[in-house]
């Protein structure tokens, strides 16, 4: 498939895929380097972020940090992977946002602004909007603290009108014809530089993973609104899937009772105290739940519809084809995941108990809802 600007590849099939994820000479890098500059950072900003340091010429005077020398790029998804793989970070991360959760689900809260629900008058209310509110909030409440929400109590919606515009920016649409996707994205951006104008002090409560990113930006010499994109798509690459992951997950269980008892008859033995439901075992909920494991992997089968993308650096042999330097290679995910051969015939249908029944189909080549290789999702 040739295109007015590259040639581009697309990748279908498992194994092809997997050694795509494992060739050397594809690289996410330089895609990742245009996309951040077509979102608005400065290219010099950009430029130094992706920079490998000279050798034996160190960044930092503290050899404790980023020990391997790696660029700020390359050093960003070390910390990623420390913040969010198991252990004491994620733990402690994981129990905030559980608190984040209740306390976006009270009643109180939830009733706030609503005259009917504040008399106790049953109303109706969006799915969609209740896990947008609550998810996006939680989320940015545990990474960046409570100040980003009082700067902008509205970022959780700014962001969805981005969100759900985004392709916009990708696809290069003049602002006279994307005005809402460019006006939402300047909000978001807004609330990020008037929260990094603020002194330390006044803005605790941030993840670990903020703390060192932004000292690494610090360390380049970054003004606060190159800090602010840079941080804004942290927030997009921490919110855009969750909200709608949680949205299929109780659109499912609200459609089939079954489902909904057998879920619950689960999980329920994940509460420490049954009587008012407030101590939850994350342990015991993300490794003793084999059925809501399997209901989730099948929602993520059926919704995903994201990418991959690399550019080829040299050439590289996948399959029977040589690919061309130059050339971009795209990997989409549903294709995948409707792989007949793979999942069967009813590929098209959305069966919960599907990974349950073969749970195999968990590992398989073809089941790439968080990507693969070195830019595997590890959230």
């Amino acid at each position: 498939m040739v295109s007015s600007l590259a040639q581009v590849y697309i990748l279908t099939a498992p194994l092809d895929v997997s050694l795509a994820y494992k060739s050397p000479t594809l690289s996410y890098d330089s895609f990742n380097l245009d996309f951040t500059i077509l979102y608005g950072v400065t290219p010099t900003s950009v430029h130094k972020v992706f920079a490998e340091p000279l050798k034996g010429a160190p960044r930092h005077s503290d050899p404790e940090r980023n020990p391997q020398n790696k660029s700020v790029a390359h050093w960003s998804e070390e910390l990623y992977r420390q913040q969010l793989h198991p252990g004491e970070k994620l733990d402690l991360l994981a129990q905030n946002f559980v608190l984040c959760l209740r306390d976006s689900v009270d009643w109180s809260r939830l009733a706030c602004g609503n005259p009917k629900a504040t008399h106790g008058v049953i109303e109706d209310v969006s799915l969609l909007k209740l896990c947008k509110d609550v998810i996006i909030d939680g989320a940015t409440r545990v990474f960046f603290g409570e100040r980003i929400l009082q700067i902008e109590p509205d970022l959780a919606e700014a962001f969805c009108q981005f969100d759900n515009h985004s392709y916009m920016l990708m696809y290069k649409y003049p602002s006279l014809f994307a005005n809402v996707m460019f006006g939402a994205k300047k909000r978001v951006n807004d609330a990020f530089t008037r929260y990094f104008e603020l002194p330390k002090e006044q803005r605790q409560g941030e993840t670990w993973l903020a703390t060192m990113e932004e000292q690494e930006f610090r360390d380049l010499n970054f003004g606060n609104q190159d800090i602010a994109k840079f941080f804004s798509l942290m927030h997009w690459v921490v919110n855009a899937n969750t909200y709608k992951l949680c949205f299929w997950l109780f659109a499912h269980l609200l459609h089939d009772p079954a489902l909904y008892a057998a879920i619950k008859a689960e999980t329920d033995r994940t509460f420490t105290n049954t009587t008012n439901n407030e101590n939850i075992d994350l342990a015991r909920l993300t490794k003793a739940c084999p059925r809501l494991e399997a209901f989730l992997n099948e929602i993520l089968r059926f919704t995903v519809s994201s990418q991959s993308t690399r550019r080829v650096d040299s050439p590289t042999i996948i399959g029977n084809k040589t690919l061309q330097p130059g050339a971009f290679v795209f990997i989409p995910y549903r294709q995948l995941h409707f792989n007949e051969d793979v999942f069967g015939a009813d590929a098209k249908e959305f069966k919960s108990e599907r990974f349950l029944q073969n749970p195999e189909l968990a590992r398989h080549p073809s089941f790439r809802p968080f990507g693969g290789g070195t830019t595997y999702c590890p959230g």
